[in-house]
């Protein structure tokens, strides 16, 4: 084969290839959709700008990260402590920051904190703080 047709056939495989990811994201996003649908959820404070650590990207799915962030923002903190749940209660009054805390299908544990200002949601790992 030439080098023509050799990049040809590359670039035939990566257009299959992209064309089965793009398949699978979208089956994963309207899941997503499907559960921020099934419940009418209130948001009880801005989230800001939504963010993501690598090691939360590489851990946490689409699916997860989106029921994370639609149970954060209506008041679920997940498995935070009493302490940490009062805070978050606290928070929605006096303004500081709101920390949740999930876990993965797959047990991970993994965090959603928006800051005090409301400029930004982060979801990451624990050791990531």
């Amino acid at each position: 084969m030439d080098a023509q047709s050799v990049f040809q056939f590359r670039a035939a495989k990566l257009r299959k290839s992209f064309a089965r990811y793009r398949e699978h994201m979208a089956r994963e996003m309207w899941e997503a959709v499907d559960l921020l649908l099934e419940h009418d959820v209130r948001p009880k404070f801005p989230t800001g700008l939504n963010l993501m650590t690598r090691g939360a990207q590489a851990a946490v799915n689409p699916c997860e990260r989106v029921a994370a962030l639609t149970r954060h923002i209506s008041g679920d903190w997940g498995e935070v402590d009493a302490e940490d749940k009062a805070a978050n209660d606290d928070a929605l009054v006096d303004g500081t920051r709101l920390l949740s805390a999930y876990r993965t299908i797959a047990g991970e544990k993994f965090w959603v904190i928006t800051e005090a200002d409301r400029s930004a949601t982060t979801i990451l790992l624990p050791e990531e703080y």
